[in-house]
């Protein structure tokens, strides 16, 4: 077994690095998106039962968001693409990416497609 088995050779560190730094920053504006979204609901609805049917609505398709998406990014892609970095490697990187994000949109989408189906009995 040679020393750098097992490690990260240094030049994919600083991918791997920039990487986590753009998801980072993703996460970042995100949670200040977020924010907006949450000081602009309280400013048209305040403390209403409106705002709480809003929050209570928008509860599971944040949480099936979060499960199917928000782990995984982290987990997989960013390892994967920091692979794919180098320029002579942009084209297989693109398109990966948008297969993922294209199998994404397709699961995000069938899963509001079926809580529409099944909201009434899981508001209940």
């Amino acid at each position: 077994m040679t020393e750098t088995a097992g490690r990260t050779p240094p030049s994919n560190r600083g991918a791997v690095a920039r990487a986590a730094g753009i998801m980072a920053l993703g996460n970042v504006l995100s949670r200040v998106l977020g924010l907006a979204r949450e000081s602009t609901i309280t400013h048209f609805f305040g403390a209403t039962g409106l705002a709480s049917i809003f929050a209570l609505a928008r509860q599971i398709p944040q949480s099936l968001y979060d499960l199917l998406i928000g782990g995984h990014i982290s987990a997989a892609l960013v390892p994967v693409f920091s692979e794919y970095t180098p320029r002579e490697r942009r084209a297989e990187l693109w398109s990966i990416a948008s297969t993922f994000f294209n199998l994404a949109a397709i699961a995000l989408a069938l899963a509001v497609l079926l809580l529409e189906l099944v909201a009434p009995g899981v508001i209940r």
